[in-house]
């Protein structure tokens, strides 16, 4: 759902494939239907292979016997957009965006809220984030031109407050999402979900109910071992067996 991303990720892909097969067009089959196929169909052969999708496209896939000339109509029609009585002018101009770093879990809500703008600008940059919050990890959100450092300012300030650490996060519910899906992917557990939001764990969740999931409570004592160690005077280690 990132377009740059997902860019990247396919020329990858694709010259990996062309590494294998040498031939764009059988590359193109590949895609489609996956290299272990054509490979396959290939060593079916009682010919020697001449890199050549032509000598293997009545043995692939249907899908994929018409997928490769269809798109190579595509990209003659985009050549010549004129000779097909096409017209390519007026298209969307690239997003305007910058990156910032995050470095810590939080809503694009509060994103859109700190920067003075409206939340589904800020889910329209970045589409890739379905819970419409970053990851734990460090990452590079899209926000407005002239509004990356503002908004690591703000959230560097706001980490350096002396509020009580987070204990929960909200999730808003997915179509034919499930108590016991949300707590494998939130590594914790069913029964922590339904006390959080009052809930028995039969009770059916409803289309974008929010709910309150517990952070793993590891993760949690985890982090304050650390802290604890860096404010320890003369840099004093824990006991062995504390973690």
């Amino acid at each position: 759902m990132d377009p740059q991303k997902s860019t990247r990720a396919a020329i990858a892909y694709l010259q990996e494939l062309h590494n294998i097969f040498g031939d764009w067009c059988t590359v193109l089959a590949a895609y489609n239907c996956g290299e272990g196929r054509v490979l396959e169909v290939i060593r079916t052969q009682k010919i020697n292979y001449l890199d050549n999708f032509w000598d293997l496209f009545e043995k692939l896939p249907q899908e994929t016997a018409r997928y490769v000339p269809r798109f190579l109509a595509t990209l003659h029609m985009i050549s010549n957009p004129g000779r097909f009585g096409l017209d390519l002018e007026g298209l969307h101009p690239p997003l305007a965006f910058e990156s910032a770093r995050i470095s810590k879990q939080v809503s694009l809500k509060d994103v859109a809220k700190i920067l003075a703008v409206s939340a589904g600008s800020i889910e329209a940059l970045n589409p890739e984030l379905r819970l419409k919050i970053t990851p734990p990890a460090p990452y590079d959100l899209k926000v407005p031109i002239g509004k990356g450092d503002f908004l690591l300012a703000k959230l560097t300030g706001a980490s350096g407050s002396k509020s009580s650490p987070k204990t929960h996060l909200v999730h808003r519910v997915q179509k034919g999402e499930t108590l016991g899906q949300l707590a494998g992917r939130y590594h914790t557990s069913v029964q922590a979900i339904a006390d959080l939001n009052h809930l028995t764990e039969k009770d059916l969740l409803r289309l974008g109910q929010e709910l309150k999931i517990p952070l793993e409570r590891k993760k949690r004592s985890l982090r304050k071992l650390k802290q604890s160690r860096k404010s320890s005077p003369l840099g004093v280690r824990n006991p062995v067996g504390t973690e």
